[in-house]
């Protein structure tokens, strides 16, 4: 029997047995210090949405053989859950999505609330928030573990910041850039505006696959060791992680950007085509799915990214494609260069007038590749408004990494 027993959850989001799987939880999952009082620390979350239980299970195993063995361990791991109420009831989300929900507006209304007033995921992010900012100005990375509804391989997501690539590319598996822009609200987004940390997603593939706790294991193994908890070559998991999610993603792409979403309203009634995988090739027209508008086809050719299988949520689709890694070093170096002091320069850029280090860009004005300059030099860009569009630094300051 597997480790999510009898009541493993479908790709649909629902439990294969007609009771519902409970997951109970408590807030912190485990902290295991090592022989270092001022050692680095690393904080994993998992359960951001209550029907990817794998990233509990993986850190109940490497919290277990810590507990057995502390060989290597010098620096300290937190791990903390997610959506406890969510999880229990084996649920995507309650009454909305939590992982959507780290916004300010939405942050300062659940701070300094009546704690005994705040319901489903309002009291949970104040739960994780307070447990987060206790441990997060001692932190020296973050890491956040998901899966999906529909099959496919591992993979990282993160804003793109030096630092998170720099922390991720200990991580053998594909990294998808891009996704902050389509997703607003995400807890790795609100980390890396508030902490100077990097803080990285990873997806371990179908919610209800076995091998989805094995990768999130593997992929705490592999952050422990770089981020320095562990120390280098002490242990024998982190290089067995590292060949194992090696081999589970070999032939993709080292990085990927984010170049379509297809946003998913309810009344929509979306239905993926079945047999879609992420990181599959899909031609330009392609059927990729059903709405009661009428079919959707893939708009460019690309590769597919987390289609929808579940019955919730507002993604239904991404598609994907290669990053040149000549582009990574050349925005690498413009960075170090902080060219950025001189992208107002740029026809109809100008300096944001109330928020330093954010620009301006009237796409009525601007010149092709504008947006493209803009993700080179480390910034994201905001919903537009109007003719307007906001482009502000990925890590919140304005000496942009």
């Amino acid at each position: 029997m597997n480790a999510f027993d009898s009541h493993s959850p479908t790709p649909g989001g629902a439990s294969a047995s007609s009771e519902p799987r409970s997951l109970d939880v408590p807030r912190e999952l485990g902290d295991v210090r090592g022989s270092d009082p001022n050692g680095p620390l690393l904080v994993v979350t998992a359960g951001i949405h209550g029907n990817e239980p794998s990233g509990v299970y993986a850190l109940r195993r490497v919290l277990d053989a810590l507990a057995e063995d502390d060989t290597g361990l010098v620096g300290r791991l937190v791990a903390l859950s997610g959506n406890r109420a969510a999880l229990h009831r084996n649920l995507r989300y309650v009454a909305h999505d939590m992982n959507r929900a780290w916004v300010p507006e939405i942050l300062e209304r659940v701070r300094e609330g009546d704690p005994s007033e705040l319901r489903d995921e309002d009291r949970e992010i104040r739960g994780l928030d307070e447990a987060l900012r206790r441990v997060l100005p001692d932190a020296a990375a973050l890491l956040d573990l998901h899966s999906t509804s529909g099959p496919g391989k591992p993979f990282v997501t993160m804003d793109d910041t030096l630092r998170n690539r720099y922390f991720a590319r200990a991580l053998p598996v594909p990294r998808v850039l891009g996704l902050e822009e389509e997703l607003a609200g995400t807890l790795t987004g609100h980390i890396i505006h508030e902490f100077p940390i990097p803080a990285i997603g990873f997806e371990g593939g179908r919610h209800d696959d076995e091998t989805t706790i094995e990768h999130a294991e593997a992929a705490v193994w592999i952050a422990l060791e770089s981020a320095g908890v562990l120390r280098r070559g002490s242990r024998s998991e982190p290089e067995r992680s590292r060949a194992l999610l090696a081999e589970r993603s070999g032939g993709l792409a080292a990085v990927v950007e984010v170049r379509h979403r297809h946003e998913v309203r309810p009344e929509s009634g979306f239905r993926m085509e079945p047999g879609f995988h992420s990181f599959q090739r899909v031609a330009r027209g392609q059927l990729l799915a059903l709405e009661v508008n009428g079919p959707i086809k893939a708009p460019v050719s690309a590769l597919m990214l987390m289609p929808r299988y579940q019955g919730i949520g507002s993604d239904g689709f991404f598609l994907v494609r290669p990053v040149h890694p000549i582009w990574l070093a050349l925005s690498a170096w413009l960075r170090r260069l902080q060219a950025w002091r001189w992208v107002h320069w740029l026809p109809g850029v100008r300096r944001h007038p109330a928020r330093d280090g954010s620009f301006v860009v009237d796409r009525r004005r601007a010149r092709v590749l504008v947006a493209e300059i803009f993700h080179l030099l480390g910034f994201r860009r905001e919903p537009a408004t109007g003719d307007e569009t906001v482009m502000t630094p990925r890590d919140g300051s304005n000496g942009v990494s």
